[in-house]
């Protein structure tokens, strides 16, 4: 089998290609003559890969962006254990030759370059529109965009390799999948991609049947063009800071700066989250920041039900159920059939095995970094529909909120859960906050919503090993919506009747359930000022009007 094949599937097809050679010659066989040629710049050897596994529509753009970066060799990457070994020796090997010290000691001398997805800039070459920033995201003129893009990119990567890595978020093939490709000089970056998504060459042809305005092209430089004339190279000049451009004309993203794909949880976020809420946008479908809990009673009726928080939830546990909670904290929502549907786009196996622990070993102990082998098509966690949507926050000290609310439809769920303030997904989306609340409120071809509920854990309600009893209340509503015995309807919606608090000290059922007309008239005035401050002339109309329905119940 040849290093470019996966071990998994197979693909490409070993017996198509250099059958005539053993894999002992094959590690020793002179490569075929495999170049990209470039105008007015020349021929780039592809030193792995083949530039026919790249789909038509994609080569186009790729040798636009060689002309910019102007590498001195390609590798065109598949995501195999094969790869991974020697991307891992290229990192135990560049570390030796740069003498940086292990972490914790490279951190105490080399304080490392401020994380650039803390500071997003949006571009749009279409249209020129006033925004309020008010999420800190940064708008950049024409002028700034082209400046700072020719600034850090142009021949950023002399004297380097550029990976060329297509990778997929969720099942390869699969209905609601995204594909995206990334360009970048970084090893690190590769395997932390491998780690997260899914990499194959089987990609390319999903990308081939995409539409190009649906693939995500992103182009990142470490900024270390060879020779290196740095006195130290791990740290940036002052000039040239780190850079992250999100283009709202284009499927493109910019990234300059070692600072960006070192750190899986933050490209996880960023691709899946950040960039997503974009695209979601513009498709008709939704990005949260939120976990997937699935249900199993007694009598083997499921549910699968939304979680999103800022705190993930890491363990339910309740006699007679069977309670299984996602380990992946992002959740891209769909509909079908005029019900939503839920994915969640990262490699479950590979997350799986590899631990953020594993991964630090890069920096650490590069040659105790595990490498993994994973079906890029297995997925455990495919596609649910969504019986209900938790929102849920922690306002400690404010004993007026209850400890849970069956709000009445779901454009007052979405409403109060904005107005929360406590979102984890208000910074992390690339589009206004008003645009990404009027995409929730108004969602065309849904005819059956998901029931909203919100949590509060508080002074009276700490988040622990007691939250089953708040889940149970919400598992009996959703098993029979139309039982109202153990709810009371109130004018912010149904709140239990009672809950099982047995055996918690210092818990009355008066604390966790009151409705305080004042508190909550005070409540809805100061969400109708959050909102006028974030969103100002772009508020969508529907919520002053949601807020004062409410208000005119109380």
């Amino acid at each position: 089998m040849l290093e470019t094949d996966c071990p998994t599937c197979k693909y490409p097809i070993s017996n198509s290609r250099d059958s005539r050679l053993t894999s002992e010659l094959q590690d020793s066989a002179i490569p075929p003559l495999n170049s990209l040629f470039v105008p007015n710049f020349g021929r780039i050897p592809i030193i792995k890969g083949d530039l026919t596994w790249i789909s038509p529509n994609f080569l186009a753009a790729l040798r636009e962006y060689v002309a910019i970066l102007r590498p001195a060799s390609i590798r065109i990457c598949n995501g195999s254990v094969y790869e991974a070994q020697t991307l891992k020796d290229i990192i135990i090997k560049r570390q030796a030759n740069l003498g940086i010290a292990p972490l914790p000691e490279a951190i105490q001398q080399n304080p490392p370059e401020a994380s650039v997805e803390d500071e997003i800039h949006i571009y749009s070459k279409t249209s020129e529109v006033s925004y309020s920033e008010s999420l800190g995201i940064r708008y950049l003129t024409t002028s700034a965009y082209e400046a700072s893009k020719s600034e850090r990119f142009e021949g950023s990567m002399m004297g380097r390799c550029l990976f060329v890595v297509p990778f997929a978020m969720g099942p390869i093939g699969g209905k609601f999948t995204q594909y995206a490709v990334q360009l970048t000089d970084d090893p690190v970056f590769v395997l932390n991609l491998r780690s997260i998504f899914r990499i194959s060459s089987a990609i390319w042809d999903a990308i081939a049947y995409t539409s190009p305005s649906r693939v995500i092209r992103s182009i990142h430089s470490i900024g270390l063009p060879r020779p290196v004339i740095r006195k130290n190279p791990q740290i940036l000049p002052e000039t040239l800071k780190p850079f992250l451009v999100v283009r709202n004309d284009e499927n493109e993203v910019w990234q300059f700066g070692s600072g960006f794909g070192r750190d899986s949880e933050k490209v996880s976020k960023f691709f899946g989250l950040t960039y997503s809420s974009r695209v979601g946008f513009k498709n008709g479908w939704h990005t949260l920041g939120a976990q997937i809990i699935k249900f199993t009673d007694s009598k083997n009726e499921i549910f699968y039900i939304i979680y999103c928080s800022q705190t993930p939830l890491e363990k339910l546990e309740k006699a007679g159920w069977n309670i299984e909670i996602s380990p992946f904290s992002i959740t891209w929502l769909n509909h079908r059939d005029g019900k939503f549907v839920a994915i969640q786009p990262e490699n479950d196996e590979m997350l799986q095995v590899a631990k953020r622990d594993n991964f630090a070993k890069l920096f650490s102990k590069p040659e105790e970094y595990e490498i993994f082998s994973a079906n890029p098509q297995d997925t455990k966690y495919g596609e649910f529909e969504v019986a209900a949507i938790i929102f849920a926050t922690t306002r400690r000290g404010d004993e007026k909120l209850p400890v849970v609310i069956e709000t009445a439809s779901w454009q007052e769920g979405v409403v109060l859960a904005a107005g929360a303030k406590d979102s984890p997904m208000r910074a992390k989306i690339a589009i206004e906050f008003s645009d990404f609340v009027a995409h929730w409120l108004q969602i065309p071809g849904l005819s059956q919503f998901p029931y909203t509920f919100l949590i509060n854990f508080s002074d009276f309600w700490k988040e622990g090993k007691d939250n089953w009893r708040i889940f149970e209340w919400i598992f009996n509503r959703l098993k029979d919506p139309n039982d109202v015995s153990n709810a009371n309807s109130t004018p912010i919606g149904k709140l239990p009747k009672s809950l099982n608090i047995e055996g918690m000290e210092n818990v009355k059922m008066e604390n966790l359930t009151n409705v305080d007309v004042r508190f909550w008239l005070e409540e809805l005035s100061k969400m109708a000022a959050f909102f006028k401050e974030t969103m100002g002339p772009n508020k969508p109309k529907h919520i002053d009007q949601i807020l004062a329905d409410i208000s005119s119940k109380l």
